[in-house]
């Protein structure tokens, strides 16, 4: 059996130096156990630290990546409520629900919001209200806002956190693949890397 690794780096990493841990999966004859404590042995001289698979296992669940959805890039209105969105100091349930939604009207203190139905499930007036307090706070005057359960049409805060978060991704996978250490494994011990064990380094949150 082939010994296989899983490693962790930064999305912009481009040199085993921010490579900072590794977990190992040794399968099969014994000749695998020596090739993996070389390969361990190689990677604890560039300061790369051995953990556990199964807590890099479970820090990877913890960050398992939202779905993408298809909508177009936020523009107009909707760009605006990208921004706003990072201004209003949700949390919980009420930030879930302002995170999937689309401003869609704003004229003289009137704003209308639209909430994915797929995520209005335990919306209710409570929600609006808080809402509606939070923009009323962050742009300085008071505002009415109505919020109505369609479809959105661009880009939502929480799409567009998903596709930050899967370009991080990306970046981070090509950069373990152009890592030189990581092909030299690849090359003298036929290591591969564990297919959804990378992930950037330092994320954030969205």
């Amino acid at each position: 059996m082939t010994p296989t690794t899983t490693t962790s780096s930064e999305a912009a990493a481009t040199s085993a130096q921010d490579i900072s841990t590794v977990s190992f999966v040794s399968l099969g004859c014994p000749k695998n156990l020596v090739d993996s404590e070389k390969m361990l042995g190689l990677l604890a001289e560039d300061g790369i630290t051995p953990i556990a698979a199964d807590a890099e296992e479970q820090a990877a669940a913890e960050e398992a990546q939202d779905a993408i959805s298809d909508l177009p890039p936020a523009s107009g209105l909707a760009a605006e409520w990208l921004v706003l969105f990072e201004r209003l100091g949700l949390t919980g349930l009420t930030q879930s629900i302002a995170a999937h939604c689309q401003l869609v009207g704003r004229e003289q203190g009137n704003w209308t919001l639209h909430l994915d139905p797929g995520h209005s499930a335990l919306y209710n007036e409570n929600h609006r209200k808080r809402l509606e307090q939070a923009i009323s706070t962050a742009q300085e005057q008071p505002v009415q806002l109505l919020v109505e359960v369609v479809a959105p049409t661009q880009e939502t805060p929480a799409v567009a956190a998903a596709r930050r978060k899967a370009a991080r991704q990306r970046a981070a996978e090509q950069s373990i693949g152009a890592d030189t250490l990581v092909q030299r494994l690849q090359s003298d011990f036929a290591a591969h890397i564990c297919e959804g064990s990378i992930r950037p380094l330092d994320a954030p949150a969205n």
